[in-house]
C-alpha cells in the first residue's frame, strides 16, 4: 500500500500551494519538503480551540526562536463557517494555511484522518507517514520543556508497550494494592479491554450482561480475560464497582488509562474493545457484539465481511463509506453471497495498521432500515438495488441504472466505479 509503504503525497493531501497570511500569500507545497508537518484542524466558534490556539503558538515560537528548530511546519484546517471568520483566526496565528476556498479538500482531510472533533493535531513525519493524531496532548506535555520535542518519539505505543509491567489489581485488592502480574493476561488468547465507570446510567446496565458472557465463556474453557479500564472519579465508587467484576483491573487513576483511551479513539462509554493476545484489534465494537450474543457462541467476535443493516452498523455508517445491497430477508444469503468476494478483496488490500476503508451490508426490515431510506432519501425499488453511502462526506451513490439486475458482476462494477471516483453522488439536504 503507497500509504504504508511511502507515506502521503503532500500535493496529493494539500494541494499545490498553501497561504501564508490572510491575504492570500501563497507559497508552494514543496516548502514542506523534509519536514514534520503538523495538521492543525481548528475553528474560531470552538471555544476549546481558542484555549489551545495560544498555547500552540507560543510553543510554536519558541521553538523556532529560542531553539531554531525549522524542521517542521504547521499548517491551519479551519473548520470556521465563514471566511470572515477564518481571516480573524488565521491572522493570529504564525504558520500557514490551507487556503480556505478549498473546502473539498478540507472534508477530504478530516476524512483521512478521521477527524472528529476539534481541535485535534495530526502529526506527519518527513516521508509523510502518520506519526500520531494526538499530537495536542503532545503539545501539551512540551509546552513547558519545548528542548524535550522530538517528534520521532511521538509515535503512539503499541497495546502491550501501554500496559509494560507494571501490577495490576482485581476485585480482592481493589485500589489498596496492585499485585496482578500482567504476564498472567498476556498468557490469555484473547484480551477484553471494558472502558466504563460507575457514574455512568449505561455501564452499570452493560456491566452485568458482560458478567454473563464472561462467565459463560470462560466456563465453555476459552482463554480469556478482561481489563477494567476505570473513568472512575471517586476511589469509593471504583472499588464499588470493581468489587462487582470478575476480571483484572488497572489501578484507579492509573497512567495507562489515559494511553489506551487514546490509542483506541475512545470518546464514549461503556467502550468494549477485543484483542488477540499480540494486541491486535479483533473488534471495536464489543459491545454490540455481547448484546446480541451474550452466550458467546461467536466468541471473539469477529465482525463478518458481511453484516446486516442494523443496530450494529450504526458504529460505523457515519464514519465509512458503505455498500449497500437493499433485498428481502428471505435473500439474505444470496446477497451475502453477492457481496464477500467484494468484501474479501478490499480487506485484503488493506494493511494490517489500516482501518476496511469501505463496509459492505444488506438491508432488509430492520426498523434502521426505513430511517436510513429516509435520511438518505433513497427510492426504493421493486426487487433488489445497489446504493453507496459515504454519509461522513454527506454523499449518496445511487447506481446509475435503477434496473440494473442485481448479481455478482452488477456489484463489483458498482464497486470498481466508485473507487475510480466515476460514479455521480448527491449531497444529502
Amino acid at each position: 500500500d503507497f500509504v504504508e509503504v511511502c507515506g502521503y503525497n503532500m500535493e496529493a493531501l494539500l494541494g499545490n500551494n498553501l497561504v501564508k497570511n490572510v491575504a492570500g500569500d501563497s507559497v508552494g507545497v514543496d516548502t514542506l519538503k523534509n519536514k514534520y508537518v503538523l495538521l492543525y484542524f481548528s475553528a474560531h466558534w470552538c471555544p476549546p480551540c481558542r484555549g489551545f490556539t495560544p498555547v500552540l503558538s507560543a510553543w510554536y515560537s519558541g521553538l523556532r526562536d529560542d531553539f531554531d528548530r525549522s524542521d517542521f511546519e504547521i499548517v491551519f484546517v479551519s473548520s470556521d463557517k465563514t471566511e470572515e471568520e477564518w481571516k480573524s483566526y488565521f491572522g493570529d496565528m504564525p504558520w500557514l494555511a490551507l487556503p480556505y476556498s478549498d473546502r473539498a479538500l478540507k472534508g477530504k482531510l478530516s476524512k483521512t484522518f478521521k477527524v472528529k472533533g476539534i481541535p485535534t493535531l495530526v502529526v506527519l513525519n518527513p516521508e509523510g507517514k502518520l506519526v500520531t493524531t494526538d499530537g495536542r496532548s503532545k503539545v501539551e506535555e512540551t509546552k513547558t520543556k519545548p528542548d524535550a520535542v522530538k517528534f520521532d518519539t511521538w509515535y503512539p505505543k503499541k497495546f502491550w508497550d501501554i500496559i509494560g509491567s507494571q501490577a495490576l489489581t482485581n476485585s480482592t485488592t481493589l485500589s489498596k494494592s496492585a499485585s496482578v502480574d500482567p504476564s498472567s493476561v498476556k498468557e490469555k488468547d484473547y484480551i477484553g479491554l471494558y472502558f466504563s465507570a460507575h457514574w455512568c446510567p449505561p455501564c452499570r446496565a452493560f456491566t452485568p450482561k458482560l458478567i454473563e458472557t464472561y462467565k459463560k465463556v470462560k466456563g465453555d474453557g476459552k482463554s480469556f480475560e478482561i481489563i477494567f479500564v476505570s473513568s472512575d472519579r471517586k476511589v469509593e465508587e471504583y472499588d464499588d464497582y470493581l468489587g462487582e467484576m470478575p476480571w483484572v483491573a488497572l489501578p484507579f487513576k492509573d497512567s495507562r488509562i489515559r494511553e489506551l483511551s487514546a490509542l483506541f479513539e475512545v470518546e464514549g462509554i461503556p467502550f468494549f474493545v477485543m484483542l488477540t493476545k499480540e494486541g491486535k484489534v479483533v473488534t471495536t465494537d464489543g459491545r454490540s457484539a455481547v448484546m446480541s450474543d451474550q452466550q458467546g457462541a461467536n466468541f471473539p467476535w469477529v465482525p463478518p465481511l458481511v453484516s446486516e443493516l442494523d443496530e450494529t452498523a450504526v458504529s460505523f455508517l457515519n464514519d465509512v463509506p458503505t455498500f449497500v445491497l437493499f433485498t428481502k430477508p428471505e435473500n439474505q444469503k444470496n446477497a451475502v453471497a453477492m457481496l464477500e468476494p467484494l468484501a474479501k478483496a478490499t480487506k485484503e488490500a488493506t494493511t494490517e495498521d489500516e482501518d476496511v476503508p469501505i463496509k459492505f451490508v444488506w438491508a432488509g426490515t430492520h426498523q434502521l432500515v426505513a430511517r436510513v431510506i429516509d435520511v438518505c432519501q433513497i427510492k426504493p425499488q421493486d426487487g433488489d438495488y445497489l446504493v453507496l453511502l459515504d454519509l461522513g462526506e454527506g454523499t449518496v451513490y445511487d447506481h446509475p441504472d435503477p434496473s440494473v439486475k442485481v448479481d455478482a458482476d452488477s456489484c463489483k462494477a458498482f464497486l470498481e466505479a466508485f473507487n475510480a471516483g466515476a460514479l455521480e453522488g448527491r449531497k444529502l439536504q
